[in-house]
């Protein structure tokens, strides 16, 4: 077995594990560093859509907040990140 099959086999060893994509996406913020929603999306891939609905649900449900602002690898502008609780929303 190559280090590719066994990726892909933690994958979907782990994607099997949750019931519901808002699980899914609980499980990404708590185990990445400063979670963006591209990052989550990136980690878990699940399409973008589902992933910012997931992330809106948890915040109203306050499982997780946006934790504060850092620069996007990927488009260079500034976005948000998460973190598990209900803390305060980091400033506009």
């Amino acid at each position: 077995m190559t280090v590719a099959d066994t990726s892909i086999k933690a994958y979907h060893d782990l994607q099997d594990k949750f019931k519901t994509q808002k699980e899914w996406v609980l499980y990404c913020v708590k185990n990445t560093y400063k979670p963006s929603s591209t990052d989550i999306t990136n980690v878990s891939k699940l399409p973008r859509s589902s992933v910012t609905g997931r992330l809106n649900d948890l915040e109203k449900e306050k499982a997780i907040h946006k934790a504060g602002k850092k620069l996007c690898p990927f488009t260079h502008c500034m976005v948000y990140y998460y973190a598990v609780g209900p803390g305060k929303e980091a400033e506009q």
